[in-house]
């Protein structure tokens, strides 16, 4: 006999604090960072990570709607859901390996004498992960824009680059953020901890991660940032060129200003 269960995944559009909803809640708080918040609402548990993920299980769409109105009344913010995903989970008895995972219909299965808390908490943090790479995947589409944009204006404006205000800096620095946030927020570079407590746990993780190719995406993310920070350093040494070139000719202009009026003097 068979068991479904389906899982939704929606992002939040940056990160959330679920310390600060622990404490409204008085809930303990996960001290690891793989480990989701874990709400029961209507009877249904709904997983909360820090990097801005929100995962339900067997919600309805209307129920999704109503739990992210509650939370923001909890947090007195508004949330803003864009990117989501889903995978259905069924759990069998009658199957040769511990998973299998349907790619074509997005059926992960999984034998019932297995399935444990541990194994849900993998399957939500994948999951959540995958989506919060599609907001950093669309982040990088919109530097891709961003940094032609600039381009095309320094391109038109040339001759007032020296007095031009320089964008590429912050752009840079803005950059670096996000490149941080990927390493140590959503931590694609790293396994979870529970990964080392038990092969099936490994398989599990191996599996989901090949299925959502977080570590494809995540090099080609990395490299799409990697050239974004390389023209913004570019553009920003193109700038101060320009402005330093600018300076050294105002004070050319200062000292043969300097030199008439004193000739004038004599």
């Amino acid at each position: 006999m068979e068991k479904e269960i389906k899982i939704k995944t929606l992002d939040a559009g940056g990160n959330i604090d679920i310390q600060m909803i622990a404490a409204k809640l008085q809930l303990p708080i996960a001290t690891k960072w793989e480990m989701p918040l874990i709400l029961n609402y209507n009877q249904k548990d709904v997983h909360i990570y820090q990097f801005g993920s929100f995962v339900f299980f067997n919600f309805l769409d209307k129920e999704i709607k109503e739990f992210i109105n509650y939370l923001e009344k909890l947090l007195e913010i508004e949330i803003k859901t864009k990117f989501e995903d889903e995978l259905t989970i069924n759990i069998v008895e009658d199957i040769d390996k511990n998973f299998y995972m349907d790619n074509n219909n997005e059926i992960l299965f999984i034998k019932k004498e297995i399935i444990s808390s541990e194994i849900y908490a993998l399957i939500s943090l994948s999951i959540s992960q995958s989506v919060a790479l599609e907001r950093y995947e669309q982040l990088s589409d919109d530097l891709e824009e961003d940094i032609e944009k600039i381009i095309n204006k320094y391109n038109k404006y040339k001759h007032f680059l020296p007095i031009m205000r320089n964008v590429a800096i912050g752009k840079a620095l803005n950059l670096i953020k996000t490149r941080h946030e990927i390493i140590s927020d959503i931590m694609i570079l790293d396994k979870p901890s529970i990964t080392w407590e038990w092969n099936v746990y490994d398989e599990l993780y191996e599996i989901l991660a090949r299925f959502f190719e977080l570590t494809r995406r995540y090099k080609i993310l990395s490299h799409k940032l990697d050239s974004a920070l390389e023209s913004y350093t570019v553009l920003n040494e193109i700038n101060e060129g320009a402005r330093a070139n600018f300076l050294e000719f105002l004070i050319v202009v200062l000292i043969v200003f300097e030199i008439i009026m004193a000739f004038f003097h004599i």
